[in-house]
């Protein structure tokens, strides 16, 4: 098992790429989401298969909205070989981490 990590703090309504997984690898982590900016921002997280675009059965999560200076979490997310988690915000505030380990397929 290797551990794997991914932050971003993308700027406000822009997909940004958290975490995509290595070739010939399988991960599993968790996503915790932090609102920095005491507003009430809305976000969305997606899990996108290996080649291809987003797609709306992609999101796990879809403009969930948070509390000023709270904290979300997505649990036990699995990624095969080249998948990728990408993530938007309506705010700069808000920050994603991937924290997980990978394994070989």
């Amino acid at each position: 098992m290797t551990p794997v990590h991914g932050q971003i703090n993308p700027a406000a309504t822009t997909y940004t790429d958290i975490y995509e997984c290595s070739t010939g690898m399988k991960a599993k982590g968790r996503i915790r989401i932090c609102e920095a900016g005491g507003g009430t921002p809305t976000y969305r997280v997606a899990l996108i298969p290996s080649g291809e675009s987003l797609s709306t059965e992609h999101y796990l999560t879809y403009d969930k909205a948070m509390t000023a200076n709270g904290i979300d979490s997505i649990s036990d997310i699995y990624l095969n070989s080249g998948d990728k988690l990408q993530a938007y915000a309506s705010s700069s505030a808000v920050a994603f981490s991937f924290n997980g380990y990978e394994t070989e397929t």
